[in-house]
């Protein structure tokens, strides 16, 4: 956790002692996301700001990755879905049964624009990629017994 602060803060030279007193983000604060026992993207907005003016770059490049999709949920043709992160990225979950189960894995999914409208557009294209082959596999057992 905390890689790409991690891997700044190492590159810059500067101890998290020296980080807390020139930017007077209290030590243990610093210390903590140091030793990646605290996410920074937990942190408050100010802190982490600071922290990007103060080892000169960019919030996102400080931040851990995370999905935009995550916690993202509805219904959508009967199906109770919800995206949740995984160990290994994101995935797409459906009610059925009473459990939710992955019926989409994904490593990373960008969304460049129009998030809402993406976010609605890819969720319905699944739902109904799965929700064709439920139905067929459906009719292939009538048809089969």
């Amino acid at each position: 956790m905390n890689d790409k602060f991690i891997e700044i803060v190492k590159s810059s030279g500067k101890t998290a002692y020296r980080i807390s007193k020139e930017t007077g983000i209290p030590y243990t604060t610093v210390n903590e996301l140091c030793n990646g026992k605290t996410n920074i993207n937990n942190a408050i907005a100010e802190t982490v700001l600071k922290l990007a003016i103060y080892l000169e770059c960019n919030i996102d490049e400080l931040l851990n990755d995370f999905s935009i999709l995550d916690g993202y949920a509805g219904k959508y043709k009967g199906y109770s879905f919800k995206w949740k992160s995984s160990s290994d990225g994101i995935e797409l979950l459906v009610k059925e049964d009473g459990q939710y189960r992955a019926i989409y894995k994904e490593d990373r999914i960008i969304i460049d624009s129009d998030y809402n409208k993406t976010k609605e557009i890819l969720t319905k294209v699944i739902i109904d990629a799965y929700d064709e082959q439920a139905q067929a596999e459906k009719l292939l057992w009538e048809h089969i017994i």
